[in-house]
């Protein structure tokens, strides 16, 4: 849960156009205390009291049954992910004292992608079976062409692999300003 926290982190600066609506938990996130507001690229801040929505596509790839983690599955662990960065989370109350005075709600929210880059409705979560057992950290997984599934928007959605990586890696993901094609992050998925 770590690595996922410390990857999606890196994120949470994502000039995403978000949109509208989008789902956590099966619910629509529309509250009168979220603003929703789409980011673009004029350099400005976050408005007073403003939460930023990130869509998010998860990209589970299976080569057998285990491997296929199932939309619920997925979506508890988003739910985790944004009590996580909202500190509302059971656990707040185990931060170490040296870091309890600069941790804070980021005001970030993850949620499912409800359309996709052409603006059909979408689950947000695909699975696609591959003929790859075990995935090695060289971002092929990003790319139909070699077994995986190629990467959406990384303007507009946030792009998460769950797959079987070799060894013991656990995940890993793209740095800030790289490739468009292969940004996101990559999960192992009897971790996610």
């Amino acid at each position: 849960m770590k690595l996922l926290f410390c990857c999606l982190l890196v994120y949470a600066i994502i000039p995403a156009s978000a949109q509208r609506l989008c789902l956590t938990k099966g619910q629509e996130i529309n509250s009168p205390n979220i603003t929703q507001t789409p980011l673009s690229n004029t350099g400005r801040d976050t408005l007073p009291n403003e939460v930023i929505i990130v869509p998010v596509v998860i990209h589970v790839l299976y080569n057998d049954v285990s491997q296929n983690i199932s939309d619920e599955q997925v979506r508890s662990q988003l739910v985790v992910l944004n009590k996580d960065f909202r500190k509302t989370n059971v656990d707040v109350i185990n931060v170490p004292q040296v870091f309890s005075a600069i941790a804070a709600d980021v005001r970030v929210i993850f949620c499912i992608a409800r359309v996709d880059p052409i603006g059909r409705p979408t689950s947000g979560i695909i699975h696609k079976h591959t003929s790859i057992q075990v995935w090695t950290a060289d971002d092929a997984m990003k790319f139909s062409v070699s077994g995986g599934d190629d990467t959406w928007d990384s303007k507009r959605y946030l792009n998460i692999w769950v797959c079987n990586l070799f060894g013991r890696n656990l995940g890993y993901s793209a740095l800030p300003g790289g490739v468009a094609n292969k940004d996101g992050v990559v999960i192992q998925f009897d971790v996610f």
